[in-house]
């Protein structure tokens, strides 16, 4: 079978497509039915900024147009009597494809591997053209292009907009949830002066730990929308950090994990502390949660001329890697019970105070949670 599309020019020039083909048309290539004359130069589909494949039903492929050729990165014109599913993707998956997210019309998406073994995300329409009086065969018509970049800008906008969502809520939910939290602490406080059992006094007090690490979170989620500079005061770090992971002893005590703190003791920093203690909880929650017995949870603090390195380290399960390059993303999360907000408004607050956030992990070999957020300079 010959197609009657652009073929690639050798040598030197072996990268361009050829324009110099003898004239072409539809008639040449299959008698079908259309509204538009039959006589249809194939040079005009070679214009086209979109992908044009034609096909009968068994399969087979009638003809590619040159941009096709570009967005399925072939290097040469299909061999005759090939199909759509060595060219493209075959006719079945075709039609069971989704439709495009935000489309009203029956435009499709599917994930294709190219000639040169990238993969691209195509966004294609189906077309039938009915068989013609002689007796020929029904053909499909594909329309494609890559949309892999629209795509991710998509996904980002979607992304901004969740977040912007969350942004706003989260401080009302913050209101609503301090009244009832406070009436608990008010509550376990008089039990804790009453009771005199030591194991009821232990409890007591570890209600009392979650209670007060809550109430941080909920402090920093009133002030999540802001960033680490704004409303700062100057306090020493090191008192405040062992104060934070203070919160978590009873926990770490009851997996049998261990858990550490470096920083000098004379490390003072001008910060938002609500909002600090905030990012400090979310991240040392998500470490604890991934430790078991013999683990080890380590935070250290270091400052730069300019800047407060943080560094959160643990020795339990660690991430996949799919996991891991997911950790940041909204709602995204592996746990059973777990929001996937946590890990995301880290990184949100951290981004827009000018910081950064680095995490490295391994299944096994732990997690490395690194955060870096610039200090104020004072003349």
């Amino acid at each position: 079978m010959s197609l009657p599309a652009a073929g690639l020019e050798s040598g030197r020039n072996e990268d361009r497509v050829r324009h110099d083909l003898p004239p072409a048309s539809f008639h040449n290539m299959q008698s079908f039915t259309l509204d538009a004359p039959k006589e249809l130069p194939v040079t005009v589909l070679d214009t086209l900024q979109a992908g044009v494949l034609l096909t009968r039903f068994d399969g087979e492929v009638v003809y590619l147009n040159r941009m096709g050729l570009e967005i399925l990165g072939h290097r040469v014109l299909p061999s005759p009597g090939a199909s759509i599913g060595e060219v493209f993707r075959s006719i079945p998956e075709l039609e069971g494809a989704p439709c495009e997210p935000g489309r009203s019309d029956d435009s499709r998406q599917i994930r294709i591997r190219r000639g040169d073994g990238s993969e691209i995300l195509v966004g294609f329409r189906l077309s039938r053209f009915k068989s013609s009086d002689s007796g020929e065969s029904e053909l499909l018509a594909v329309l494609f292009q890559d949309v892999s970049e629209y795509a991710l800008l998509r996904e980002e906008r979607d992304r901004l907009l969740r977040i912007a969502t969350v942004s706003r809520l989260l401080p009302t939910i913050a209101h609503e949830i301090k009244n009832p939290l406070a009436g608990i602490a008010s509550l376990a406080e008089v039990l804790l002066k009453e009771i005199t059992d030591p194991s009821q006094r232990e409890d007591l007090g570890a209600i009392l730990s979650e209670i007060q690490r809550l109430r941080h979170v909920i402090d920093g989620l009133g002030v999540a929308d802001g960033h680490l500079l704004d409303e700062a005061d100057r306090f020493l770090l090191e008192p405040e950090l062992r104060s934070v992971l203070g919160f978590f002893d009873f926990r770490a005590s009851h997996l049998g994990a261990e858990l550490s703190l470096e920083c000098a003791k004379d490390l003072a920093v001008e910060l938002n502390r609500p909002l600090l203690r905030m990012l400090l909880v979310n991240l040392l929650t998500n470490a604890l949660e991934a430790c078991g017995s013999g683990d080890v949870l380590h935070l250290s603090a270091l400052l730069r001329p300019s800047e407060l390195e943080l560094r959160i380290t643990d020795s339990g399960q660690g991430m996949c890697p799919e996991t891991l390059a997911r950790s940041t993303e909204l709602f995204y999360s592996t746990k059973r019970r777990g929001s996937g907000i946590g890990l995301s408004l880290v990184d949100e607050v951290v981004r827009r105070s000018g910081g950064e956030l680095r995490i490295s992990s391994a299944v096994g070999e732990g997690t490395d949670v690194f955060l870096s957020v610039p200090l104020k300079e004072h003349p």
